[in-house]
């Protein structure tokens, strides 16, 4: 299960974590990933991944 502040054992931000997130927020605001990502949702997907 992905948990918001997750990092791989590197310390690295997983990727696929944070692409996870950007399809779910995408979903949510019915934006299609393939065409536009809102650099909102991307900025706070980061944030939270950060924390």
């Amino acid at each position: 299960e992905v948990k918001k502040g997750d990092l791989n054992v590197d310390g690295e931000i997983n990727i696929r974590d944070v692409i996870f997130g950007l399809k779910i927020l995408a979903h949510l605001e019915d934006v299609s990933v393939s065409v536009n990502i809102d650099m909102r949702a991307v900025l706070y997907v980061f944030q939270e991944v950060l924390k």
